[in-house]
């Protein structure tokens, strides 16, 4: 019986207390007005719970841009997450091969491939900025 009063008596605080210091909107916006305030900015604001906006682009030589822009820095921080993590396996190959030269050559090679697919990284973002830069965009 003890506990029935003390867990209601809980239960009323709480709820209480929900009420008390939490604000509710009294009218929720339109799923349509919350697309239109995301659509606004989408940097600041977040998409709204349980909808998907679709927002329209106002030019699509735009999206066409940032499709590619997000392509090659895609290739290019994978390109700069893997190449050092493979340059220190080659490196812990070369050094744990302890004489033995088909091991050694292996790490060798590894270092490498790493180092020339981390300049072909480098080299693919500048190449895409040049040629930006010589078509004018």
């Amino acid at each position: 019986m003890i506990f029935k009063k003390f867990f209601f008596s809980l239960l009323l605080i709480f709820t209480i207390f929900n009420f008390a210091f939490f604000a509710y909107p009294a009218v929720a916006a339109t799923p349509k007005e919350q697309c239109i305030e995301y659509c606004k900015n989408t940097v600041a604001n977040s998409m709204p719970a349980g909808l998907a906006c679709l927002c329209s682009q106002s030019n699509p030589k735009d999206n066409e841009k940032g499709i590619i822009d997000r392509a090659t820095n895609w290739i290019f921080y994978f390109a700069l997450i893997l190449c050092p993590l493979l340059i220190l396996v080659g490196a812990f190959m070369f050094y744990a091969a302890a004489g033995d030269p088909k091991n050694a050559a292996t790490g060798r090679k590894i270092v490498i491939w790493a180092i020339i697919g981390l300049a072909v990284a480098f080299f693919t973002k500048l190449i895409y900025a040049v040629i930006r830069f010589l078509i004018g965009q």
